[in-house]
């Protein structure tokens, strides 16, 4: 398909309206991204947890979903663009225990299929539903890298305790302490300005992040900011 035939095709990306983390809407940000840089036209956002199509609709659907909020998109009106999802199956977050989802839960994905899985768990989880998916990472790897003469003058730790402990030759620099969560019942468009403000800020600024958040931890390195990340290492999302 070339370039002029694609920009005749018009792609909505998933929003987050209700979500007070800041990592949704940077999501947000790398889904508008993408739809620009293949060559579709941005046609608007739909809220995940509040969707009912009234027009025909292309969405690029990507992030963190429950079978509830998937089936949502499901509509005769809706096609879909399975490109990077993750799917909560109803445990404890950090829990190892292996669940499923029925088939036909999902049944309505079957024409959209391949499916795109964020990570590995996901990709089992369609594939022993039998989905045919693959594994794609998550679409915050897709931001730009900064330019490599950027080096930062500050460390950023992001949604962690200030009292926790650093090592000297970290403790004797300049941190900043930042905050991802707390963006709840700002307009959908204040907080996306808020978290590309965050992200510009991490692209100029940041010589290193250390952070529990993954669309923190992601979005950096897809920047090529140095990176540590605090987390459970059952934590499936990151795997």
């Amino acid at each position: 398909m070339t370039t002029s035939a694609k920009s005749t095709i018009k792609l909505a990306s998933i929003s987050y309206n209700d979500s007070s983390n800041l990592g949704d809407d940077i999501q947000t940000i790398a889904a508008i991204g993408a739809i620009k840089k293949l060559g579709y036209e941005f046609d608007g956002f739909v809220d995940r947890n509040n969707f009912t199509p009234t027009r025909p609709i292309n969405i690029l659907l990507n992030g963190f979903f429950d079978s509830k909020e998937l089936h949502r998109f499901t509509d005769p009106l809706v096609r879909l663009i399975v490109s990077n999802i993750h799917i909560d199956r109803g445990q404890p977050l950090y829990s190892r225990k292996r669940l499923t989802i029925a088939p036909e839960s999902l049944s309505g994905l079957r024409a959209f299929e391949p499916l795109g899985a964020r990570d590995r768990s996901t990709l089992a989880l369609l594939q022993a539903a039998g989905f045919d998916a693959f594994f794609n990472y998550c679409l915050t790897l897709t931001l730009d890298r900064r330019d490599s003469s950027i080096k930062g003058d500050r460390i950023f730790i992001v949604d962690l305790d200030n009292m926790l402990p650093l090592p000297k030759h970290i403790s004797t620099q300049k941190i900043e302490y930042v905050n991802q969560d707390g963006a709840q019942n700002y307009p959908q468009e204040v907080k996306l300005a808020m978290a590309q403000s965050l992200l510009d800020r991490y692209r100029s600024q940041a010589k290193l992040v250390i952070t529990s958040k993954l669309h923190c931890a992601l979005p950096c390195i897809a920047m090529g900011i140095p990176v540590i990340v605090f987390s459970d290492q059952h934590d499936e999302r990151l795997h």
